[in-house]
């Protein structure tokens, strides 16, 4: 008998191979809407914890590679220590792309990234490093900070009237960067080898699960950044969750649904099939005699008792 659940393996071309909850078929839909859309589609799967999304995407992943069409895992709670969205992001399209395309669309994405992040993280070096730093720094860094704790001890509306000037002078720079760096994107699809359907699917998964402040910038920089043609996201998420990580970041007056949807062009939620008592067939019938072959029980005349157990609240 195993106390702990072993988790499920499925490996790259398995596809729906281990499908016990029947949900193929909503992979083939779903399949059919990437490969023929030509919009910058962002898509979500909505699902309580639990209820199999990441095992569902995991199979989808062996479809989309059976169809011909490129896909990328990102686990955002996995990603959220680094505290800046698009590094996890780039980070994960650049060792795809490493792999899979050419050493010309190497370079340039790369590039791109690298001078686009700079920018991002720019800012709050100029501020954010010195109000941490000042304080907890080693004997040995006293000199070398001294022009930061000088720039500091000055007043404060000079250094950010400084700081906006050199923004508005640099604003018309950033947008060619930008815009550099989303047509570079949205080229890598066709450079990738084996790539049949010109589409290239980032799934990002557990996003429900993440710091408020993380999971909201990993939303807003998909919107403004990496939301190209050619390029489609796939959000996995408990909805509810996600939209009181917004209420958390912007307050409890915010129309948490009305603004997740200015990030989502189509919403789906993981199927489940519900079938009344005493009848075969539903998802939660299906997963329990599924854990009683995992957890290696022998029953004898209680399985059905035991099945049953599963609507007990």
């Amino acid at each position: 008998m195993k106390l702990v659940t072993p988790p499920l393996i499925v490996d790259d071309l398995d596809g729906f191979k281990k499908d016990a909850l029947q949900r193929k078929a909503f992979g083939e839909a779903l399949a059919n809407l990437v490969v023929r859309s030509t919009d910058e589609l962002v898509l979500s799967i909505d699902g309580k914890w639990g209820e199999g999304k990441t095992t569902f995407v995991k199979m989808w992943q062996g479809l989309l590679k059976e169809k011909g069409v490129p896909s990328i895992y990102i686990d955002a709670f996995q990603n959220d220590y680094t505290e800046d969205a698009f590094i996890s992001i780039a980070s994960a399209i650049t060792s795809y792309v490493d792999q899979h395309s050419t050493e010309v669309e190497k370079s340039r994405f790369k590039e791109n990234a690298k001078k686009v992040g700079v920018r991002l993280l720019s800012w709050t070096a100029k501020v954010g490093i010195k109000a941490a730093t000042l304080g907890v720094i080693k004997e040995s860094d006293i000199d070398a900070l001294t022009a930061i704790s000088e720039d500091v001890a000055t007043s404060t509306s000079e250094t950010i009237a400084k700081l906006v000037e050199e923004r508005l002078n640099a604003h018309s720079q950033e947008n060619k960067l930008i815009q550099s760096f989303r047509e570079s994107l949205s080229e890598i699809p066709t450079t990738l080898a084996g790539n049949k359907s010109g589409r290239l699917v980032i799934i990002v998964d557990e996003l429900d699960r993440c710091k408020p402040p993380f999971a909201v910038e990993v939303l807003e920089k998909i919107k403004h950044l990496f939301s190209v043609k050619n390029v489609v996201f796939v959000l996995v998420m408990h909805k509810e969750q996600l939209e009181e990580a917004i209420r958390c970041v912007y307050g409890n007056n915010i129309d948490a649904h009305t603004y997740l949807q200015k990030f989502i062009n189509i919403e789906t939620a993981i199927p489940k099939r519900v079938v009344e008592r005493y009848r075969n067939g539903d998802d939660l019938e299906v997963y329990s005699k599924e854990l009683l072959k995992l957890h290696e029980l022998t029953v004898w005349r209680d399985q059905r008792e035991i099945l049953d157990c599963r609507v007990c609240q």
